[in-house]
C-alpha cells in the first residue's frame, strides 16, 4: 500500500458570476518531491516568494515587482509573469502528476438551484458539489487503477470553505463505502509555504477556463495531451438537474 498525496484548491471568476472550479492534483511522494524542488527553483530564480495564480495574472502580490510602473501592470509585465506560469506548467507535465477538476456554470447553478430545498441539496454553495465530485472522482480513479493505495488530501488552510470541506470528506466516506477505503485523511496547509497547494491553485484556475467562458487557451493543450489533466467535468444545467433528480427534487 502507498499513500498518494492529493492537493486541492478552488477558483472563481473575478465577478463571481461565470464559473466556479475545484481541482485536485494527485501524485506519488517521488513525483511531488521532484516537482517541489524544480518549482521552488523557478520561484527563487525570479525572486517570487510563492505562487498564486490571481497574483500572477494580475502582476500583483508576490509578482508585483514585475511591474515597470508600480501603480499598474501593462501587457508586457503580464507577458513576463505568464511566461513564468508556462514554465511551471511545463514542470507539471514532466512530473506526471495528475489533475481532476470540475467547473460549474454559475449562471446555470443559480437558475436551477432556485429553492431552499434545492440549495440544501447542494450544501448551500457550488463549492460543496464541486469539492464532492473532485474528491470522489479522484478516489474512484485510484480504486480502479491502484486499488491498494489510499489518498491523503491537503488544502489551503485559508480556504473560505475549510469547515465545509471537512464535512464533504466525512460525508463522502459515510455515504460511499466503495471508495471509503481510498479516503485516508484531509488536512489544511499554508499555501504560502506548501508548493503542492500552489500547484493545485494553478490547476484550479486552468480547470475554470474549460468552462462556460469558452474553450481553454491553446497554452493548456500540453496538459491535456500528456494526460496531466486526467478528467475535467463542465457542469451545466443538465448535470445540475441530474443531481437534483438523484435526490428526488425533480
Amino acid at each position: 500500500m502507498e499513500i498518494l498525496s492529493c492537493y486541492m484548491d478552488e477558483s472563481v471568476d473575478g465577478i463571481n458570476k461565470i464559473a466556479y472550479s475545484v481541482a485536485v492534483v494527485v501524485g506519488t511522494d517521488a513525483k511531488w518531491c521532484r516537482l517541489e524542488g524544480q518549482w521552488q527553483e523557478v520561484l527563487t530564480n525570479n525572486n517570487i516568494q510563492y505562487f498564486r495564480n490571481a497574483d500572477c495574472v494580475g502582476v500583483d502580490g508576490a509578482f508585483k515587482h514585475f511591474r515597470k510602473n508600480p501603480a499598474r501592470a501593462d501587457d508586457e509585465d503580464r507577458s513576463r509573469t505568464l511566461a513564468i506560469r508556462n514554465e511551471l506548467m511545463d514542470l507539471c507535465v514532466v512530473s506526471r502528476v495528475t489533475a481532476f477538476g470540475i467547473t460549474i456554470d454559475l449562471s446555470d447553478f443559480h437558475s436551477v438551484v432556485n429553492t431552499p430545498d434545492k440549495k440544501e441539496a447542494f450544501g448551500g454553495t457550488p463549492y460543496y458539489h464541486a469539492a464532492t465530485w473532485a474528491i470522489a472522482r479522484c478516489a474512484q480513479y485510484v480504486r480502479e487503477h491502484r486499488p491498494r493505495d489510499v489518498l491523503a488530501f491537503g488544502f489551503d488552510e485559508h480556504e473560505e470553505y475549510e469547515t465545509e470541506l471537512q464535512r464533504v470528506f466525512k460525508e463522502l466516506k459515510e455515504r460511499n463505502p466503495d471508495i471509503a477505503p481510498q479516503l485516508n485523511s484531509i488536512a489544511p496547509l499554508d499555501d504560502k509555504t506548501s508548493i503542492p497547494v500552489q500547484v493545485a491553485d494553478m490547476f484550479a484556475a486552468i480547470v475554470r477556463r474549460f468552462g462556460p467562458a469558452g474553450p481553454p487557451p491553446q497554452e493548456f493543450a500540453p496538459l491535456k495531451d500528456k494526460g496531466i489533466l486526467g478528467e475535467v467535468l463542465v457542469c451545466g444545467k443538465s448535470c445540475l438537474e441530474d443531481h437534483l433528480r438523484s435526490v428526488g427534487l425533480i
